[in-house]
């Protein structure tokens, strides 16, 4: 690949990102602040759940919610930095892990979780926002 023919942005991202990680226990992004759960511990407010909307392959939007464990930041030697989160996912499929009640608010519990990462099929990361 030509330098001339690429952006220096390309260039970074096929270069792959700095063998160094920053990991964090907080972190703010596009004005919200993210905990992990360790640190949610400590603290009397919780900022540690996420939620994913996602589109199935049947066009049926489904909702995933998660607690944040850990939170990295990539960093393509200062041309770009990704931030994404490690996540435990609860069970949406189950009575046990959500339901929504009579005024249509969603109930989590955060008890019943799946996709802890254990297993090779579990994907626990998500972008941030």
């Amino acid at each position: 690949m030509e330098r001339e023919n690429c952006g220096e942005e390309i260039i970074a991202l096929a270069r792959g990102p700095s063998t160094y990680v920053k990991k964090y226990k907080a972190f703010i992004i596009n004005g919200y602040r993210f905990h992990t759960k360790d640190r949610e511990l400590q603290r009397n407010t919780q900022n540690s759940g996420v939620v994913v909307e996602v589109i199935g392959g049947n066009g049926i939007l489904q909702n995933y919610y998660g607690q944040i464990y850990e939170i990295y930041e990539l960093d393509y030697y200062g041309r770009s930095k990704v931030v994404f989160f490690k996540c435990k996912w609860v069970n949406v499929k189950s009575a046990r892990g959500f339901k929504v009640d009579k005024f249509g608010f969603h109930l989590v519990n955060f008890s019943y979780l799946i996709h802890t990462g254990r297993n090779l099929e579990d994907d626990p990361f998500m972008l941030s926002p």
